[in-house]
């Protein structure tokens, strides 16, 4: 009864036959769409099911952690250009200096350390810039033409050897604990001692070749001042982490030796 007074109601019923099926085209192709909408996942399991269709598995979110492992596999090993700092030997940590950190040594023979990324310069007055690289078992300081100037060498963690620019052994660097207190020591080719820095809770003393100390290195301000016997300043010491590191960088030898036993010595 219902269905037939809803049958004249609807106001299509009285149109011709052509136009009545044209009307009622989108509620079939919706009544299609939904059938086949619910029942695409069931073919599709079947399917799978009886090895007719293989979709495969979608592909595992790696982790965070795998990503950045995967980064540094596949990241290009670039020079150490300084990675000066880099230890000489493995598991041995070398003299530490920030990145775009700096260092400045006044004095008669004043000079600056600095490290913008790998990178790490060495500037003084009056001289060409030298670039400081660290490598496998040493450093090298090596000129703006690329020539090496000096070299040392980590032949162990407690003794490194520094040759010139021609090859020839010049130096033997030595470092060991003193009576407590950490030295560094230097020794000529021949054997002889010509320097040595002793490091103390409040001070690093600086001795040449006898027994008899030269300088004095201490903290005052926020800077590193290096005093004779006279307790003359006759160096600062700014942007240093220790006063190993400033006494190493006050020692009076030729600049580009300072360096080197910094690298070798400072950490």
């Amino acid at each position: 009864m219902l269905r037939r007074l809803l049958d004249r109601l609807n106001p299509i019923r009285g149109l011709p036959q052509p136009m009545r099926r044209y009307l009622n085209l989108p509620r079939r192709l919706l009544l299609i769409w939904l059938v086949a909408t619910l029942l695409l996942p069931v073919a599709v399991a079947l399917l799978q099911r009886w090895g007719l269709i293989d979709l495969g598995a979608a592909p595992a979110e790696p982790k965070p952690g795998a990503v950045a492992e995967q980064s540094a596999e596949t990241e290009p090993v670039e020079t150490a250009a300084f990675s000066a700092l880099a230890p000489a030997q493995a598991g041995e940590t070398a003299a530490p200096l920030a990145e775009s950190g700096q260092i400045e040594v006044s004095g008669a023979a004043g000079f600056t350390l600095v490290r913008r990324g790998e990178r790490v310069t060495v500037s003084a007055a009056g001289q060409a810039p030298l670039e400081l690289i660290g490598e496998d078992g040493g450093w090298r300081l090596r000129d703006g033409a690329g020539q090496v100037v000096y070299r040392l060498e980590a032949k162990s963690e407690e003794k490194g050897k520094i040759y010139d620019a021609a090859g020839n052994y010049r130096y033997r660097v030595k470092r060991e604990d003193e009576d407590g207190p950490e030295t560094c020591k230097l020794y000529d080719a021949a054997g002889n001692r010509l320097h040595r820095v002793k490091v103390k809770d409040d001070s690093a003393n600086l001795y040449g070749a006898g027994e008899d100390r030269i300088y004095k290195v201490k903290l005052k301000n926020g800077v590193h001042e290096v005093r004779d016997e006279g307790k003359r300043t006759v160096a600062t010491v700014r942007g240093s982490d220790s006063l190993k590191q400033a006494g190493l960088l006050a020692l009076p030898l030729e600049v580009p030796l300072r360096v080197l036993i910094w690298s070798y010595c400072g950490g």
